[in-house]
């Protein structure tokens, strides 16, 4: 098997809630499992209760089913390959893969998923999405714990290089982006956790090293925040871009950030376009945060109820 690039950008503790369709039709594995190789770069938990696991992809002839998928090593249930046969949903922007629930320790029951959109949104050079565990007692008094990390995947020999920089067409990219809302209160008290989806758009010239973009941020099935992406070092000859995310004034709901939109938050964007080398990149995917400064709370529920919400995710585009 070839190495293969991960980026695992955070880990965190939260519960997510997101509505799925029945299946209609297998993950397009051939599409993206069987072009993706292993192995991945260890990353560090953020909380003691989240396990350090890596996120792989592995190929169809590494697979049991010949279909390939992606593997999740480190988590509370062990090391855990998700493929065809763990299909569970099909939403119209990210496959669902699940494991049976496991019980192996009295007492507790803990269920495993990763959310999937590179195949469903028909990337072809790299996928992206989130892991998710969740841990509950039998003991109703005993809280839950959620872990869960974003990823994107791709092999380095897709990672677009020597981009032609003779051309100076402004190249449009849209796709779709997945992570997660946490929510804490006044006492950093971790109270809420949704799912994030939503839109997003690049917009790169290689000839003069620019880049820009949109995201349109929804939290369940709510509309949160547009976001304006500037970019910090342009579209870089080697495909690597990174950006900070600019919000708007849209939202002043319970998930509002502290002072509200354009102050007490910190931003970043990273990520890599992906195609043949030489060639205008067909792809790319990346990673985003959207962090509000300790210590600041926004005013919903009146005074002292204050919430900070930290937002975490990946994406996917296409020219």
């Amino acid at each position: 098997m070839k190495n293969i690039k991960v980026i695992s950008l955070i880990f965190v503790s939260g519960l997510f809630a997101a509505g799925c369709n029945s299946i209609s039709e297998p993950p397009v594995s051939a599409q993206v499992f069987n072009i993706l190789t292993a192995q991945s770069a260890q990353v560090t938990a953020a909380t003691p209760t989240t396990p350090a696991v890596t996120i792989s992809s592995v190929d169809a002839a590494s697979s049991s089913d010949g279909l390939g998928g992606i593997t999740v090593t480190g988590t509370n249930s062990g090391d855990l390959t998700f493929g065809a046969s763990d299909l569970t949903n099909v939403r119209n922007d990210a496959y669902i893969l699940a494991k049976p629930a496991d019980t192996s320790v009295p007492g507790f029951t803990t269920s495993e998923k990763l959310v999937v959109g590179g195949a469903r949104n028909n990337l072809k050079y790299g996928d992206y999405g989130y892991w998710m565990e969740t841990i509950t007692a039998a003991d109703t008094s005993v809280s839950p714990v959620y872990n869960w990390a974003s990823f994107t995947l791709f092999d380095p020999a897709n990672a677009s290089q020597s981009i032609p920089t003779n051309d100076s067409t402004n190249y449009a990219y849209s796709g779709k982006m997945l992570g997660g809302l946490n929510l804490y209160d006044v006492d950093n008290n971790l109270v809420e956790v949704d799912e994030v989806t939503g839109n997003i758009t690049l917009n790169a010239n290689f000839f003069n090293n620019s880049l820009s973009g949109t995201m349109n941020f929804m939290v369940g099935n709510t509309p949160w925040y547009n976001g304006t992406i500037t970019s910090t070092g342009g579209a870089q000859a080697d495909g690597s871009f990174t950006g900070t995310i600019t919000l708007d004034n849209s939202y002043s709901g319970k998930f509002a950030l502290t002072s509200g939109a354009g102050a007490g938050y910190v931003t970043t964007l990273s990520g890599q376009f992906l195609g043949p080398a030489t060639k205008i990149p067909a792809e790319a995917v990346g990673q985003f945060s959207i962090i509000c400064n300790p210590g600041s709370v926004n005013n919903y529920g009146g005074t002292g109820k204050g919430y900070r919400p930290e937002v975490y995710g990946s994406f996917g585009v296409k020219k």
